[in-house]
């Protein structure tokens, strides 16, 4: 990355819930990766993304 972009989640209006979810699969394993060792789980391995942008 050349240069770190200034969009934040606040940002983008109106998926309040989809933003959660997202940020529960993408930052928490980065976060708290001992909630996944103290549960033998794997973190997920990434995220698909689908539809039509701006929906």
């Amino acid at each position: 990355v050349e240069e770190k972009p200034d969009v934040t989640y606040s940002d983008v209006g109106g998926c309040k819930e989809q933003i959660e979810k997202l940020r529960e699969v993408v930052e928490l394993p980065l976060l708290h990766p001992e909630k996944f060792v103290n549960l033998g789980i794997e973190p997920p391995k990434g995220v698909l993304l689908y539809g039509p942008p701006g929906t």
